[in-house]
């Protein structure tokens, strides 16, 4: 059963989500969440003291007597978020406003990874001194432990050494939540399509990873197909050295796109009649970060066109993510809205 603190936390975090959409009166927010105008009153009054949010005349009468009600709208001026990207060649970092939508991206340039990180680092220590920020978080290309402080891969060996989060506070004075991609994408996806019961994620991008989300928990890891299905082999290679992105790329100097987006359907049909096999899940989000969200859409449907039905299984519905940021940002701006409507609801 939830406690007091449980059911404040839920209701802020639905009062705060909902004002995604717009300025909304507190007579709205009432009659869209379930809750009584005095709880909705009483939420939206601790994110206005928080600075959250900004309270604008209407010209709708609030009641009888013709006094306008009061528009409750989240400051969206500049970013309260931000997300270091740790997966590809070259970390970069992207600021967000309190609406989710992205403010700037910054690409970090250096010769090699390990100057391209010690470039985030010192322009992401800048970042205190000119925004407020709510919350930082870091994806990561592998595992993160957090006790060990250390994120396990294979594409980026040069991050397996470095303590993360020491790191990271160091240079920001946050501390900064560190998360897998494929975690924090299997997350926001299982969320999103509510109604699958059981739905993997699948990356396609320098790397190939997955996450298995089955009654609410998520499997994976490095030692398991649910995690880490880029390692399986086909032929005489493995689906990542397949897939990835320097594939693409080697595919489009003898290939047009389309002839490109067709080999890859046929080698992504393959990994998925494994994973079908396997784990059976109701839904297959295919996320291929360098094909773009048109190519992307085009890629996830050939490849679940190519599945054919058997008699003793049903095939899964098949789609690219449909959101508008990359899946493990949104993942990663969920779990920063969590942390941080925890921390205000503790906070009396």
């Amino acid at each position: 059963m939830m406690g007091q603190t449980q059911i404040r936390i839920r209701n802020l975090l639905k009062i705060y989500q909902m004002l995604f959409r717009g300025p909304l009166t507190r007579h709205t927010l009432m009659e869209c969440s379930g809750l009584s105008l005095m709880s909705v009153t009483n939420l939206t009054n601790k994110l206005l003291r928080a600075g959250v949010v900004e309270l604008t005349d209407t010209d709708k009468p609030e009641n009888k007597y013709g006094r306008r009600a009061e528009a409750v709208s989240l400051k969206t001026d500049e970013p309260v978020w931000a997300v270091l990207d740790l997966r590809n060649s070259m970390p970069s970092y992207t600021l967000f406003t309190a609406d989710r939508r992205s403010y700037s991206t910054r690409p970090i340039e250096g010769t090699d990874y390990a100057k391209g990180f010690e470039g985030l680092l010192k322009q992401t220590g800048d970042l205190k001194r000119q925004y407020y920020l709510r919350g930082a978080a870091a994806i990561t290309p592998g595992p993160y432990d957090p006790e060990k402080d250390r994120v396990s891969n294979i594409r980026i060996p040069m991050l397996n050494g470095i303590p993360l989060r020491e790191t990271l506070r160091g240079a920001m004075g946050v501390d900064c939540f560190i998360e897998e991609d494929v975690k924090l994408s299997a997350a926001a996806c299982a969320e999103h399509y509510t109604a699958a019961d059981s739905l993997y994620y699948l990356y396609i991008g320098d790397g190939v990873g997955g996450a298995f989300v089955t009654g609410g928990s998520l499997i994976s890891g490095l030692n398991s197909m649910a995690g880490d299905p880029g390692q399986l082999v086909c032929g005489n290679d493995t689906y990542e050295n397949l897939l990835n992105t320097a594939a693409w790329r080697e595919a489009l100097k003898t290939m047009t796109e389309d002839e490109a987006i067709a080999r890859n359907a046929r080698i992504a049909k393959s990994l998925i009649d494994i994973i079908i096999g396997i784990l059976d899940p109701h839904a297959i989000i295919i996320d291929c970060v360098y094909l773009g969200k048109e190519a992307g859409r085009r890629f996830a449907a050939e490849t679940g066109s190519l599945l054919s039905y058997a008699d003793w299984r049903k095939l899964p519905y098949i789609s690219a993510p449909d959101f508008s940021e990359q899946v493990a940002y949104l993942g990663a701006i969920k779990n920063m809205e969590q942390r941080w409507i925890t921390r205000l609801v503790n906070d009396k």
